[in-house]
């Protein structure tokens, strides 16, 4: 019997199964790298991304 798993989907806590907007998700990302993949779910390469697009852009304006 695997109560926890069930317990975890009744309350909410298991995987996010709603739908995702591609859309959105593209707006972010424009707006901000990495940011349509952290809304997607994914945080790690969301997470990678963003931390690439903040040092390019601290390295551009340093001198």
């Amino acid at each position: 019997m695997s109560i926890g798993t069930d317990h975890e989907i009744a309350l909410g806590l298991g995987t996010d199964t709603r739908h995702k907007s591609a859309g959105l998700a593209l707006l972010l990302s424009l707006i901000l790298p990495g940011a349509g993949q952290l809304y997607c779910g994914k945080s790690f390469r969301g997470g990678v991304a963003l931390c690439f697009s903040l040092v390019g852009a601290l390295l551009c304006f340093m001198r």
